[in-house]
This record gives structure tokens, sequence and C-alpha cells, in this order.
């Protein structure tokens, strides 16, 4: 059963992602995020969604399992739509042309595509087994991009601070989320890191949230500043 810190969790996830969603509509500026948008917007729409499953069936039923990991590879690949996304904004601020964008989804959709493959292979049987291999190898391989979107950004002079702020908390995402499930594979009966997906996933939308409400579009910061230099 959910306890009452679960429930906190979730609803201050929740109430973030609602705010994002709102408030793309108050800053027309978000816009340029359009798949960012859209991730978060399923992010919603799956809260409600698990709260109904859980509800009916309970924490331990079989309908709740398979849909929290499927859901969970689902949005893992929309966030790799915001990701692409994100690299295609970081290559229009560096007038960089519409090829090298294009490369940069041809990799990101072969590598979406190779992951769930090797990972078919190895689970061919298990089909939850087989979401829990996906979303972990999905979260590895979004760390690495997310790390290339830095080395992107620290090729400009100013970047775009909101830009800055956005790829951090999904690199801290990704990276939370990697070791969480490492980890879980190794230690599977360890209470404590049951707890580690659910803080991962409200601290994203809250990060998300406090940047587009706090940090204004055309805010940008010295590479200096960037690069911890004084």
């Amino acid at each position: 059963m959910l306890g009452p810190f679960d429930l906190l969790v979730w609803l201050v996830g929740f109430l973030a992602e609602l705010f994002v969603v709102a408030w793309a509509l108050r800053d027309r500026s978000m816009l340029r995020h359009g798949t960012l948008l859209l991730y978060v917007a399923a992010l919603a729409v799956d809260e409600v969604l698990s709260f109904s499953i859980l509800h009916r069936f309970g924490f331990a039923s079989n309908e709740y399992l398979y849909y929290y990991y499927y859901s969970d590879a689902l949005l893992t690949l929309l966030m790799f739509m915001a990701i692409a996304g994100l690299c295609s904004r970081i290559f229009e601020e560096q007038e960089r042309s519409w090829r090298v964008r294009a490369v940069m989804v041809l990799i990101v959709a072969v590598t979406v595509i190779y992951a769930t493959a090797v990972t078919a292979v190895k689970h061919q049987l298990l089909a939850t087994s087989f979401a829990i291999e996906l979303s972990g190898s999905l979260y590895f391989t979004g760390m690495m991009l997310t790390y290339g979107a830095w080395v992107l950004l620290l090729k400009r002079r100013d970047p775009r601070l909101r830009l800055v702020l956005i790829v951090s908390a999904f690199g801290i995402y990704f990276g939370g989320q990697t070791v969480t499930y490492a980890l879980r594979s190794i230690f599977p009966a360890l209470t404590a890191l049951h707890i580690l997906p659910s803080l991962m996933g409200a601290w994203l939308p809250v990060s998300l949230a406090y940047t587009f409400s706090k940090v204004p579009d055309e805010a940008c910061i010295p590479l200096e500043r960037l690069a911890g230099v004084r």
C-alpha cells in the first residue's frame, strides 16, 4: 500500500506537471519546446490513469504491475522525443544546418530501436522483465544523450539559461533513474530503493516548473559561470 509519503510525492509531481502545461498557455515562448510539453502532458495523463488503476485493482495486482512498466517504457520513449527537441533547439541556437539536426534525430531513433530490439531478444517471453530491461536501457542511453547535449551547450559562448537548466534537470533525472535500476537489479529486496523512482519522477516536473516560471527565455549565462570559473 502507498503511504502518506508516497501520496505526497505523487501529488507534488502531479501538480507540477499541471502547472507546466497551464504555464505554457500563458507563456507562448514555451511553445518552442513542443515535444517537451507533450511529454509533460503525457506524464499528467499517466498519473491520472495509474492512480485510477491502483485504486481499482490494488498495488500488488497484475493489472497495475503491467500498466506501470509498460507506461514507463512508453513515457521514456516520449522523453527521447523531448530530448531530440532540446537538441534541435540547441542546434538552432548555434545556427547549425537542418542536416545536422536530422542526423541527431536519426541517432536518437536508431538508439531507441536498438535498445528495444536487444531487450526483446533477451526476454521474448517475460513481458514484465522486457519492460524493466527496456526502461533501464533507455534511461542509460538517455543519460549519455543528455551529456552529449551538455557538450553542445558548452560550444556556445553564452547559452540560454533556460536550456541549461532543462538539460541539467534531465541529466539528474536520467542519472538517478539509471543508478536506481542498476541497484534494484543487484539488491531487489532493498525497500529504500523502491521510493527513488517516484522521487526522481517528481523532481523532473518540479524542476521544469521552476525553470519555465522563473527563468525568461531570453536569459543567457556566460560560459565562465557555466563552467564554474570565476
